[in-house]
C-alpha cells in the first residue's frame, strides 16, 4: 500500500476554499492527482457480492423517451459544507434549463438531497433524503407535490469511515430508476435497493461497517453515488475507502452481481448504457478513459496527453476531472491543471486552470470549447442538444455552455447547485411544498442546542477531533449550553462524538456519553435552535 499512502497526507486546496472544505472537495473532485487509467501497480479489487433477486423477479421497465424542454433540478444550500460535501439544500425545479419559472419543491427548513422526480398514478412525486430530527439519521421521503403530503419510506445512517478519519462520512445517496419503480441507495449498511411498489428493501452489497467503525483501516470501505444505466438494468456505484476509490458496475436483479469494474474512480453512462466514460484511476495521472460492455474492463485512455504527474513542487500536473456524454459518439470532459506548493511545510495542491473539451469517438478529434480558469466546472448534458449545464465548483453562478461556439450564459443564482437535468414531468398547477414543517430539536440535532448533564462534579472535555487521542480544546461544566454545529461521528470504543461550540465561542468535539450508561448522557437536547449571532441568550 506504500504507493498510494502519500495521497492521504496531501492537503488539497481549491481557489476560494480552505481548511476542511478544501480537503473534502478536492478529495472528491480532483482525485486524479495520484491515479491512472491502466498500467502502473495493480489496483485493489472492487468488492464482489452475490445479489438477492428482485423482490418481484422483474427488471424495471425501459426509460421513457426523452422529450424536449427538460426540467432543471437544483439545490439552494445554506452552507459551503452543504454545497461542496453534503450536497444538501432546499430543492427547486425550473420549467426549462434556462431557469425560468423557478418553483420551490421542499420546505425551507429541510436540508435535502435529490433522489428523483417521477409521475406515478397521475401524480408528480419527488423523492429525496432529508437530514432532520436526528442529525445522523436521514429519512428517504416521497412528496406528493400536488397534495403537499410527505411519506417517509425509510431511515438510514451515513457510511462512517472513522477508521480513515474520525470526521469522514458519506451521507446516504440515492437514485430513482428510469421506470420510477426502484430507488438504489447507499448508507451505513452498504449498497441497497428499495422497491417502491412492494416496499421491499434489500442490501445488494454490504459495506465494511464493522471495520470502518472499529478502526481496521485496510478493510474499511463504503459506497456512494449510485447511478442507473439508461435502461434501468445496471448500477454504477462509487467505492470509497482506505484504498484509492473506484467504481463498480452492479446488476441488482441477477445473481451474481457484476463485481469489479473499470479501473477509474468516477464515471458516467453513455446514452445507450453500453459504455462508460471515466476519469481518475490508480497510482498514475488520469486522462479521459473509456470502458465498454460486457466486461467493463477495457479502460483505455482516450487523451493520454492530459496525463502528467503532479509530483514535485512547481511542476504542473494535468488530468481530467469530469466527463459526460453529449451523444453516442461525443464526450464532453473537464481538464484540470494543478500545481503543488510547499506552504508552511505542507504540500498544497491548487487548481490553477481548467477547461471543457469535446472528444469525438469516431474521429478521435479533441475540440477545446471553453476556458474556466481555476473554477473547474461540474457538467450535466441537456439531452438532444449540444448544450451543457455547469456548476462552478467554487460556489459561483451556474450556467449554460454551448459546445459549438463556447458561449456561456449565466442561469439561476450564485451558490445554486444543479443536481439533475430531468425529463419534463408534468407538475401540478400549484405545488404545495414550500411551507415550513415542524422539525423538533430532539433528539440531538445539528443546529440545535444541547445541555451538559450527568458530569458533576467533574467536567467533560472538548477535543480537536472525534477521538480521545486528540488534543483537548476546552472543558464544559454541568449545565452549560452548547450548539451542535454538525453531524455526529462514531469513534473508537463505541463513543459517539458531536461537534459543538460553547457560548464563549470555543469549538471542539464532545462525546455523547458512556455507551455503558446510555441512561446518563453527557449531552441532552434542550429542544431549542442554536442562537444566531447578535441574538440575546435564551431565558
Amino acid at each position: 500500500m506504500s504507493a498510494w499512502r502519500p495521497r492521504f497526507r496531501l492537503v488539497l486546496a481549491r481557489a476560494g476554499m480552505t481548511g476542511t472544505t478544501a480537503i473534502l472537495a478536492s478529495a472528491a473532485l480532483v482525485a486524479f492527482l495520484a491515479i491512472a487509467c491502466q498500467g502502473g501497480e495493480e489496483a485493489r479489487p472492487v468488492p464482489r457480492a452475490t445479489v438477492a433477486p428482485s423482490p418481484t423477479g422483474a427488471a424495471p421497465s425501459p426509460a421513457p423517451e426523452v422529450q424536449p424542454q427538460p426540467r432543471l433540478i437544483f439545490l439552494r444550500p445554506e452552507s459551503e459544507a452543504d454545497y461542496v460535501w453534503h450536497r444538501l439544500g432546499v430543492i427547486h425545479v425550473s420549467d426549462d434549463v434556462a431557469g425560468s419559472n423557478v418553483i420551490q419543491l421542499t420546505p425551507a427548513d429541510v436540508r435535502a438531497s435529490f433522489v428523483g422526480l417521477s409521475e406515478r398514478s397521475g401524480k408528480a412525486i419527488l423523492y429525496y433524503f432529508a437530514a432532520n430530527e436526528t442529525s445522523n439519521v436521514f429519512t428517504l421521503e416521497a412528496r406528493d407535490l400536488g397534495a403537499g403530503k410527505t411519506t417517509t419510506l425509510a431511515s438510514m445512517e451515513p457510511a462512517t469511515l472513522a477508521a480513515i478519519s474520525p470526521t469522514m462520512a458519506f451521507p446516504p445517496s440515492g437514485s430513482l430508476s428510469p421506470g420510477g419503480r426502484y430507488v438504489a441507495f447507499t448508507d451505513r449498511d452498504g449498497l441497497g435497493l428499495l422497491d417502491l411498489t412492494t416496499n421491499g428493501r434489500q442490501t445488494i452489497i454490504p459495506g465494511r461497517r464493522e471495520a470502518c467503525e472499529s478502526g481496521t483501516a485496510s478493510e474499511c470501505w463504503g459506497f456512494a453515488a449510485p447511478t442507473w444505466s439508461p435502461d434501468g438494468r445496471l448500477l454504477l456505484v462509487q467505492v470509497q475507502g482506505w484504498e484509492p476509490p473506484g467504481v463498480s458496475v452492479v446488476d441488482p436483479f441477477q445473481q451474481p452481481a457484476l463485481g469489479g469494474g473499470p479501473r477509474f474512480n468516477h464515471g458516467a453512462w453513455s446514452p445507450a448504457g453500453d459504455a462508460l466514460c471515466g476519469w481518475g484511476a490508480f497510482d498514475q495521472p488520469s486522462g479521459l478513459c473509456l470502458s465498454q460492455a460486457p466486461e467493463w474492463r477495457d479502460d483505455r485512455s482516450l487523451v493520454p496527453e492530459n496525463e502528467t504527474r503532479c509530483d514535485s513542487v512547481d511542476v504542473p500536473g494535468h488530468g481530467v476531472a469530469g466527463c459526460v456524454w453529449l451523444d453516442e459518439h461525443r464526450i464532453a470532459f473537464v481538464t484540470v491543471t494543478m500545481e503543488i506548493k510547499d506552504i508552511g511545510g505542507s504540500r498544497v495542491a491548487q487548481t490553477v486552470g481548467s477547461g471543457v473539451s469535446v472528444y469525438d469517438l469516431e474521429t478521435a478529434a479533441v475540440t477545446d470549447v471553453a476556458d474556466f480558469g481555476a473554477a473547474s466546472p461540474e457538467l450535466f448534458p441537456v439531452p438532444g442538444t449540444g448544450t451543457l449545464v455547469f456548476n462552478d465548483r467554487a460556489g459561483g453562478q451556474p450556467g449554460l455552455l454551448d459546445t459549438t461556439d463556447g458561449t456561456r450564459t449565466p442561469i439561476l443564482q450564485a451558490g445554486d447547485l444543479v443536481v439533475a437535468v430531468t425529463q419534463p414531468i408534468a407538475l401540478p398547477e400549484e405545488v404545495v411544498a414550500a411551507e415550513p414543517e415542524v422539525r423538533p430539536c430532539a433528539p440531538l440535532t445539528a443546529g440545535c442546542e444541547a445541555q451538559v448533564t450527568n458530569v458533576a462534579p467533574e467536567q467533560v472535555n472538548m477535543r480537536k477531533g472525534a477521538s480521545q487521542g486528540t488534543d483537548v480544546t476546552g472543558s464544559l461544566s454541568e449545565g452549560e449550553i452548547v450548539c451542535l454545529t454538525g453531524f455526529s461521528q462514531l469513534g473508537g470504543g463505541g463513543l459517539r462524538w458531536w461537534p459543538v461550540r460553547s457560548r464563549s465561542g470555543v469549538e471542539g468535539w464532545v462525546a455523547h456519553g458512556d455507551p455503558q450508561e446510555p441512561e446518563r448522557p453527557w449531552l441532552t437536547p434542550t429542544g431549542r435552535k442554536c442562537e444566531s449571532p447578535g441574538e440575546p441568550p435564551h431565558a
